[in-house]
């Protein structure tokens, strides 16, 4: 069983996680030996308070760089747009880029 505080930024979840069972958190997965939260882009239901009202914003690109999105050329026609996952009843937000194509964009250009 798990019983550390996974998180950052201050908050701290204490998931009750037994590996392998069927009963399992499935907000929470283990990933090279660390456990993390999978995003509300993945799971009906928020990981900080549980609800399952979550709002899906699309990413935009407008001009003078408005909307959504990380610029990767010189137009907004080259942006890779972001989509943002609040929950609608605490406010926890998270921003994802959900297409392969704008992955591949995002390393060619911002690889280290």
């Amino acid at each position: 069983m798990l019983h550390q505080p996974i998180g950052g930024s201050g908050r701290s979840i204490t998931p009750v996680l037994t590996v392998g069972h069927e009963h399992a958190d499935p907000a929470v997965h283990h990933r090279d030996g660390c456990w993390t939260l999978t995003g509300m882009r993945n799971t009906p239901f928020c990981p900080k308070c549980r609800s399952t009202v979550i709002l899906q914003i699309p990413g935009q690109a407008g001009g003078f760089g408005s909307g959504n999105n990380i610029p990767v050329g010189r137009s907004i026609f080259s942006a890779v747009l972001v989509t943002r996952y609040v929950c609608a009843s605490c406010g926890f937000s998270e921003e994802w880029v959900d297409d392969k194509a704008g992955l591949q964009k995002l390393s060619a250009k911002y690889s280290r």
